[in-house]
This record gives C-alpha cells, sequence and structure tokens, in this order.
C-alpha cells in the first residue's frame, strides 16, 4: 500500500531545483532496491523523464537521497513515488509537490 511521508506537500516554484530525501526508520531502515517515478497529477501523465533527468536514487544508512526535482510547471502539482524494500518488505511512499508560481 502506498503511504504519505508525514511531510505531504512540498512547495516548488518553476525555477527552483530541488533534491529531496526520505528517512526510511520507521519502514524497518536500510532501503535497497530503490526506484522513483514523478506523475502530473493534473494530467495523469509519467513526467519522471522530465522533471527528474538523472533519477539516480541513492542510499545513505536509513535515507534515500533522490535526485534533483526540477522544470515544474506552475499551476500543476506533482507526485513523487518511492518504491524500496526493507527488512524483505516492498514499501511504496510518496508525496506531493505543488508549482505555485
Amino acid at each position: 500500500m502506498k503511504q504519505a511521508i508525514l511531510e505531504g506537500l512540498q512547495n516548488q516554484g518553476k525555477d527552483e531545483e530541488q533534491a529531496y530525501s526520505i528517512d526510511t526508520t520507521d519502514y524497518g531502515g536500510s532501503p535497497a532496491l530503490v526506484s522513483c517515478a514523478v506523475f502530473c497529477l493534473d494530467t495523469n501523465d509519467d513526467v519522471t523523464s522530465v522533471t527528474m533527468p538523472t533519477n539516480s536514487p541513492s542510499v545513505t544508512g536509513d535515507d534515500i537521497g533522490l535526485s534533483v526535482l526540477k522544470s515544474l510547471t506552475p499551476g500543476k502539482t506533482y507526485r513523487v513515488e518511492v518504491l524500496f524494500t526493507s527488512t524483505g518488505q516492498i514499501c511504496e511512499v510518496y508525496f506531493r509537490v505543488s508549482c505555485p508560481f
């Protein structure tokens, strides 16, 4: 089951570039087999190749570091989904990013 992370909704301007991270301690920690996808909630399109072109998540301890999120469109909201394994379980979390300006 997909679960929203506590921080849920982030705001990011169209010219900003942000590298988000996720603490997986609550899911058992030691994440592996990490993948990430970005969807535009307004169009239901997969926009990963445009908004996160390098898409190479990294792992340091219990933290997943995501590649830079950029090239967002003003007025649109995005959903960043992160899939990983932890303690033998497959976990998927997400957060939303709004681009108000």
